[in-house]
């Protein structure tokens, strides 16, 4: 589990925490089973891609968040304030999010995309995918 406070302006997690720790590379990705935790977030932007059934966890603020899921993968991110996001769900999927801005919500499949904040979701849906307020 990594809870240290991250302040970046893009932030990259890969399946080594080193790079967490590290602060040095610029995106998020997580492929296979497995679990990425973060505490205590500030960043301008932040992009996460799961693919499998791993599980993303994070707090803190983000000007701009990015969520990719394939397959029946987990983010739970809403506890991170963010302005503008888009949530991508290809499978069976489960996104928590809190968007104050924008939100923009496409899902293929039974996957389902969970929202807090202002924002006023923009959805399309192919499947019996949902989109629903928190």
């Amino acid at each position: 589990m990594i809870t240290e406070g991250i302040r970046r302006s893009t932030v990259f997690l890969g399946l080594c925490a080193a790079f967490a720790a590290c602060q040095l590379p610029p995106a998020s990705t997580k492929g296979g089973t497995g679990k990425i935790d973060l505490g205590d977030l500030d960043a301008g932007n932040l992009s996460v891609a799961i693919g499998g059934s791993g599980s993303f966890r994070a707090d803190g603020n983000a000007r701009t968040l990015s969520v990719t899921l394939g397959g029946s993968g987990r983010c739970d991110a809403e506890r991170l304030v963010a302005g503008d996001v888009t949530v991508s769900v290809a499978g069976s999927g489960d996104t928590r999010v809190r968007a104050e801005t924008r939100l923009r919500a496409s899902i293929a499949g039974s996957g389902s995309v969970y929202h807090s904040g202002a924002a006023v979701p923009e959805v399309a849906i192919v499947g019996s995918g949902r989109v629903r307020r928190l």
